[in-house]
């Protein structure tokens, strides 16, 4: 399938902007980056909260839906991408209203800290302990805990599967849902996806490469199944998932691989690839209709699964 023309014509735009060798990168390249402005939501409630975890302080955004009726809301704990180096609640806030909105449940957004000043496996913890911070403070937050999914995008879908295999490893926190939007899960060169995608399409391979090499402390992370999930050998009894990739992205084959390894051990799995999309669509929608109706597509999924609990 074609790209979407307004997403290409986006794509064009991006391309046609002065590029950054990939040896003249830093992480201000991607920190001070402009954002335009985006369309406001139409949400209940935006709240800004200060997650108080042990040696640091993460920020957190919660939006509550105008559907909230209850005094306990199902929740979705999400964690934004950016290749573990940039990222914040500002450059997600459009797409966490949109996905609060849609799914018609509360959605909490997680600022981690980020690599390299916080490699691996910092920002895993961080993940992991908002999560059981969230869960721990339920009723002054209004979370449903029996309702609670994890969500994220790229960077952020990897932490949210590891969340989801911590969780499990350590009795923790019960998770009754993923949503996975084009998550690393444990990407290679030899990647058909990567080799058809690598250059053009917003996420090149070199940029994986160097997101790869800000976040891990040496190549032997690259087989902790908390730094790849595709690395773990016990998936069963996770989370129901939806995975979520794009035609036009070079992370689009690792997520269909750790679709399979779910629906493999066991695990109730749906997966979609948008084809006519490229890597990071979410962040997109408020400029790309098409952009935006994937991203409700995935939405829908979880309000199916927390809201309406016979969907999946």
């Amino acid at each position: 399938m074609s790209l979407d023309p307004t997403m290409q014509m986006v794509l064009h735009q991006l391309n046609s902007l002065p590029q950054v060798p990939t040896e003249r990168l830093t992480p201000d390249t991607f920190r001070n980056q402009p954002h335009p402005p985006e369309p406001p939501v139409d949400l209940a409630l935006v709240r800004d909260l200060e997650l108080p975890l042990t040696g640091r302080t993460l920020r957190a955004r919660l939006y509550v839906p105008n559907e909230a009726g209850d005094a306990c809301l199902p929740t979705i704990v999400y964690y934004h991408g950016g290749g573990f180096v940039y990222g914040d609640l500002e450059l997600f806030n459009w797409v966490c209203s949109t996905l609060a909105k849609e799914s018609t449940c509360a959605v909490i957004s997680v600022e981690y800290r980020l690599a390299p000043e916080h490699k691996f496996p910092e920002p895993v913890e961080d993940a992991y302990d908002a999560l059981a911070y969230i869960v721990a403070h339920a009723d002054e937050l209004g979370v449903d805990t029996k309702r609670i999914a994890v969500a994220g995008d790229s960077a952020g879908g990897n932490l949210a599967a590891v969340t989801c295999l911590i969780a499990k490893e350590r009795g923790g926190p019960q998770i009754v849902y993923q949503l996975l939007l084009y998550p690393v899960t444990g990407v290679t060169e030899e990647d058909p996806s990567v080799i058809e995608n690598g250059t053009g399409y917003f996420l090149t391979a070199d940029l994986i490469r160097w997101f790869g090499e800000q976040y891990q402390r040496s190549d032997e992370d690259q087989h902790n199944p908390h730094f790849a999930p595709l690395e773990s050998h016990d998936l069963a009894e996770l989370p129901p998932a939806f995975v979520a990739t794009s035609g036009y992205d070079p992370l689009r084959d690792c997520g269909l691989a750790y679709a399979e390894a779910l629906r493999s051990a066991g695990v109730a799995v749906e997966y979609h690839n948008f084809e006519d999309l490229i890597h990071g669509f979410a962040n997109f929608g408020a400029w790309v209709p098409r952009a935006k109706e994937a991203l409700t597509e995935c939405a829908h999924r979880v309000r199916d699964a927390l809201v309406k609990p016979s969907g999946l």
